[in-house]
Formats: structure tokens, C-alpha cells, sequence
């Protein structure tokens, strides 16, 4: 079996691992419990933010942004997260 994920197919194995890591991702980033499903796009945060989906990925894998985190699926590839709460938060303390 496998997945597209940002148009490229994803093993099964893969999708394992993400699986694996966005549940560690949930219990270190939770935001109070609220529902995991409370994420958004890069597109869209970077869209929010006015700069680039690039500058978006590296923030997030560099640990810069706070509003979410990438990590490594195989290779160089990335996979990225953000939480909805946490960004609008950032947002919000930004203005």
C-alpha cells in the first residue's frame, strides 16, 4: 500500500514512522488536550504570515517557529505540523 502525501507516494513503512512521530509530536505539543485535528497547511500559514512556504519549513525544522515542528520521514525528506492554537497565538503576539 501506498499513500501520496504533498504528491509524493509514501510506504507503508513511512507511513508507520509519521504515524509514530506525529503521537510523540502530540504528547510533547498538545495544546491543553484540545483535538490534534486543530492543524493547518504550510501554504496556509505561510500565506497568514506573508513569507514563503520555504521559510515556513526551514523555521519549523529548525525549531525557530514555535507553532509547530518538521522532522525527517527518510532521507531529506520532511514532514511538517503545525497546530492551528499555537499559531494563532503566535499570530497574535506578533501584532
Amino acid at each position: 500500500m501506498k499513500v501520496i502525501i504533498n504528491h509524493e507516494y509514501v510506504s507503508k513503512k513511512e507511513l508507520k514512522e509519521i504515524a509514530k512521530i506525529a503521537a510523540e509530536f502530540e504528547k510533547e505539543y498538545s495544546c491543553e488536550g484540545e483535538n490534534m485535528e486543530a492543524t493547518m497547511t504550510v501554504k496556509e500559514a505561510a500565506k497568514k504570515l506573508g513569507k514563503s512556504e520555504t521559510f515556513i519549513r526551514e523555521g519549523l525544522a529548525r525549531g525557530l517557529l514555535p507553532f509547530g515542528a518538521g522532522y525527517a520521514i527518510s532521507g531529506k525528506r520532511r514532514s511538517f505540523i503545525i497546530f492551528r492554537k499555537k499559531f494563532e497565538e503566535y499570530v497574535g503576539g506578533e501584532k
